[in-house]
């Protein structure tokens, strides 16, 4: 999982809502609207992506590549940054 400093803080909500209305598709997930209940988000909009059935299985090896693609992402903006001189 990604230790970068540029993670979100603003996250203190723990529970959504999710309402039946689809926000859109892909080939592998779902995105219905939602609400985010407590925290400094209490009532906000959220889009609340879930994998389709029959892609289930795959949910967990999908999350760890994407903090591997983030870190990757991270890694090169660092290196980026101090490349330049600024």
């Amino acid at each position: 999982m990604s230790s970068s400093s540029a993670a979100r803080t603003n996250l203190t909500s723990n529970d959504v809502r999710i309402g039946n209305y689809k926000l859109g598709q892909g080939t592998f997930r779902v995105c219905l609207e939602g609400t985010f209940r407590g925290g400094n988000r209490n009532d906000q909009e959220a889009a609340c992506k879930r994998f389709k059935p029959q892609f289930r299985g795959m949910e967990s090896e999908f999350f760890a590549q994407d903090f591997r693609n983030a870190d990757k992402a991270i890694e090169f903006a660092e290196e980026w940054n101090e490349f330049c001189d600024f």
